[in-house]
């Protein structure tokens, strides 16, 4: 009775860790990106102006910082899974693996994606808030090359 208890009361924690975690993955995805980097560091004009550089940093700066955000979560996720009172180890390594399964769907795919989109197009959605859904249509496509990304530098 007592590790169901604790099971049900890790999902909730995971459940309450993917919610918060979307925040600051959703920040640091929109922040990321050049032209947003560049409004909040001006400083960097300079160094942004050299085309390799400029490259790189269009290419790769998103992706690299949302695993590098995300390389903190594995140890969290075992150590809960650990908490629920699994008895085996290969046990709690599969446990940990599939709340970090759920954690990448719903974070990573949806909530960067419709962050991304939606935080590109908030002055289009300021005029017309009915207008999500076709806001949504024509800016989901832009993220492809993110994910394409994300996926081989994973």
């Amino acid at each position: 009775f007592t590790r169901l208890i604790r099971q049900y009361l890790i999902y909730f924690i995971v459940a309450i860790t993917i919610l918060f975690y979307m925040i600051p993955i959703a920040f640091v995805s929109a922040i990321t990106t050049l032209g947003n980097l560049q409004k909040a560091l001006p400083f960097i004009k300079p160094i942004v102006e050299i085309a390799f550089i400029r490259t790189i940093l269009q290419s790769y700066l998103p992706q690299i910082a949302l695993i590098v955000f995300l390389a903190m979560l594995p140890k969290f996720l075992m150590f809960l899974s650990k908490s629920e009172g699994i008895p085996s180890q290969s046990h709690a390594i599969r446990a940990a693996s599939g709340k970090y399964f759920y954690f990448s769907v719903l974070n990573v795919f949806i909530g960067v994606t419709l962050a991304g989109s939606l935080f590109d197009n908030l002055k289009a959605l300021e005029t017309k808030p009915n207008s999500i859904v076709t806001v949504l249509a024509t800016s989901l496509p832009k993220n492809a090359t993110f994910f394409l990304t994300y996926v081989a530098l994973k």
